[in-house]
């Protein structure tokens, strides 16, 4: 990034903190599993019967607009897809990159019980003026055991028992456009950081947009993985994705 330009996102970022207010986001009743279902196609629809069976998917009615539920559902689906009825140690969970918490709902319907939510840019705002972190704060609080917290993921301890990271940036150009600070570009560090946040027996799962960021966080792995259990998943469904581009996966697993 040119320089003058990088200063310039610099700027922006402190400012973003700086000015923190928010209003606070607009309530929203419940929704209703049963609309969700009518919302989804016949092929859609067959995937979120065989999550019913098979998890309780009530937390989804806490998702705030029924693209949010779509994305908790996906959530879930990717969860269930790559660690299936594994048996994970007691503790809390983390997400990394948590954005404005929209995935809540369905990481907690994977794995009830305490969530950290970790945002480094919970500042950033929507056209109501409401921040991010507005509404990360006010989906957390709709969970028990849940906190969102405004940080760098690099400021964070402890040990969780499942972490999830959806769509690290491991290449420049959508950390930038995201209005990211160069300085927050670390990708190996950050990995590594993250890794040493995983308890005896948990599990780290990635999930990456598009083939050419797959294979860098491929080679972030073969470098900073260490002794943990790595398996590549390829290629995610789409079956209940609500998004464009295609997604790859990956699960490390930490020995007991």
């Amino acid at each position: 990034m040119p320089l003058g330009m990088s200063a310039g996102v610099e700027l922006s970022f402190r400012l973003r903190q700086a000015l923190s207010w928010s209003p606070t986001p607009s309530t929203t009743p419940l929704l209703r599993l049963s609309a969700l279902r009518a919302a989804l196609d016949l092929h859609e629809a067959g995937r979120f019967d065989v999550l019913e069976r098979r998890r309780e998917l009530e937390p989804l009615t806490r998702a705030t607009s029924l693209l949010g539920a779509r994305e908790a559902l996906w959530a879930i689906d990717t969860l269930d897809h790559l660690l299936g009825d594994t048996v994970l140690p007691a503790g809390p969970s983390l997400d990394v990159g948590a954005k404005n918490a929209t995935h809540l709902p369905g990481l907690f319907a994977f794995r009830p019980g305490p969530w950290d939510l970790v945002e480094v840019d919970p500042h950033r705002r929507y056209v109501d003026l409401t921040t991010r972190g507005a509404h990360g704060k006010a989906m957390a609080a709709r969970f028990r055991g849940a906190r969102y917290i405004a940080k760098d993921i690099r400021d964070v301890s402890g040990r969780y028992s499942l972490i999830t990271w959806f769509l690290p940036f491991v290449v420049e150009s959508p950390h930038h456009a995201w209005g990211l600070p160069q300085r927050l570009f670390a990708p190996s560090l950050t990995l590594a950081h993250v890794i040493g946040l995983l308890a005896e027996g948990g599990a780290l799962v990635i999930v990456n947009q598009g083939e050419a960021e797959a294979t860098v966080q491929r080679q972030l792995l073969h470098d900073v993985a260490g002794d943990l259990d790595v398996t590549d998943a390829g290629s995610l469904s789409r079956v209940l994705s609500p998004y464009k581009r295609e997604r790859f996966g990956v699960v490390l697993r930490r020995p007991r």
